[in-house]
């Protein structure tokens, strides 16, 4: 099955914003490459994308990342600040859990789940193939829907290429996390 950002995208705007938070608005192409050249990251062309469409979003169990200057709670560039070692690796911080850890783009274009309590240098698992099936799984969860990210009959029905990713376990295999 495929997912897109335009699928994505229409679930956002669904999904419950936190308490006085304004509908999500995309970043301009000038702030987008402003931001990669400070940090020196090239951003994969699908999260380029969705930052024109999607400029963070307080939103989703802890944040929908963007350039958000105002708001270090869901910036990407504050988050990579805070762990460095993820902008060396070309890991891009996308989304929070709410618990204080992060869903990363990594450059396989898969996504991963980290846990900074455990282990922020290493993924505990992947969560999604690519961004489009991450956002729309997440919120199709937001939305009431289960399965995701646990249950692997329900991920692989929905994301089968998830089978291909090497980077770290599958969600539902209990495994120590590994480096990525």
């Amino acid at each position: 099955m495929t997912a897109s950002l335009d699928e994505a995208y229409q679930l956002l705007l669904q999904i419950p914003r936190w308490e006085n938070w304004a509908e999500p608005q995309g970043a301009s192409t000038d702030s987008i490459t402003s931001f990669q050249r400070r940090m020196a990251l090239v951003l994969p062309d699908v999260l380029f994308d969705w930052l024109r469409r999607c400029n963070g979003a307080c939103a989703g169990p802890g944040g929908i990342f963007g350039l958000c200057p105002d708001n270090s709670f869901i910036d990407i560039e504050a988050t990579l600040l805070l762990y460095p070692e993820w902008s060396a690796k070309g890991w891009i911080p996308i989304a929070g859990d709410g618990c204080g850890n992060y869903y990363l783009l990594l450059p396989d274009a898969s996504v991963c789940f980290f846990d900074t309590q455990c282990d922020p240098g290493n993924a505990m698992y992947v969560v999604a193939s690519d961004l489009p099936h991450f956002w729309v799984s997440l919120f199709r969860r937001e939305l009431g829907e289960t399965g995701w990210p646990f249950d692997p009959s329900y991920v692989l029905a929905f994301d089968p290429q998830i089978s291909k990713c090497t980077t770290a376990p599958m969600p539902w295999i209990n495994d120590k996390s590994i480096n990525g």
